[in-house]
């Protein structure tokens, strides 16, 4: 790996942490609404109500685990390592896009 290479990966993982950081304290509010999602009756029996639960639940403390263990692997040189821990939050994102464009907590 060329010193190019690994100043892309440094500067790409630090503007993905600088983002998520910025995301957190809105993330904080959807966590703590989230179980709201449990107010109309019957909606603890659907699983897409669960996963957006689970998602929405977890992503403050994804984030600050990604962002915590992306900045120790860049302090350790492990350049691509910490891009993709910085990039792990996504999976809570993309599980919330699943279930919305599916249908939500819809009883079929």
């Amino acid at each position: 790996m060329d010193l190019k290479e690994n100043k892309v990966f440094k500067i790409i993982t630090m503007i993905i942490n600088i983002i998520f950081c910025l995301i957190l304290p809105f993330s904080v509010i959807g966590a703590m609404v989230s179980p709201m999602a449990f107010d109309s009756p019957g909606s603890d029996k659907s699983l897409y109500t669960w996963i957006f639960f689970l998602s929405a639940f977890s992503i403050p403390v994804v984030i600050l685990a990604s962002v915590i263990n992306s900045v120790s692997l860049l302090k350790s040189r492990l350049y691509r390592k910490a891009l993709i821990f910085s990039l792990l939050p996504l999976i809570n994102f993309i599980a919330i896009l699943l279930v919305f464009s599916m249908g939500g907590s819809s009883q079929k």
